[in-house]
């Protein structure tokens, strides 16, 4: 933790890739932290079966499924752009209310209703 930013954290002008890439540094290194205070702590005491290899695999494994569902992410709002540029925002509008005159109580749909910008 060198600055008092977290080791392989990105600098604060550093742009992410649309996919998440540059997070799985800090995710690695908030793994490695934890499983480093729970060791030291004795949450995981020396005869535990869980070795440094086992870590490690464990590590590699969670930064691969992170990396999959960011870009999963990614993908998503990918598709939603372009839906808006496709139909329009007013009729992702319409579809909008619809969805939620025919979901939502008249509470719920008043917060909503409430949450969304005011558009001129």
């Amino acid at each position: 933790m060198a600055d008092g930013k977290p080791t392989g954290a990105p600098a604060k002008d550093e742009k992410l890739s649309s996919n998440g890439e540059g997070m799985n540094s800090d995710l690695s290194d908030f793994m490695k932290e934890q499983y480093q205070q729970q060791k030291a702590s004795g949450r995981i005491a020396a005869t535990d079966a869980i070795d440094e290899e086992r870590a490690a695999a464990f590590y590699k494994r969670a930064i691969s499924e992170s990396s999959r569902m960011n870009q999963e992410i990614a993908k998503s709002h990918k598709k939603l752009d372009d839906l808006h540029v496709e139909y329009g925002s007013e009729i992702f509008e319409q579809w909008r209310q619809e969805h939620a005159a025919q979901v939502l109580t008249s509470h719920h749909a008043e917060l909503v209703e409430a949450s969304q910008p005011v558009t001129q």
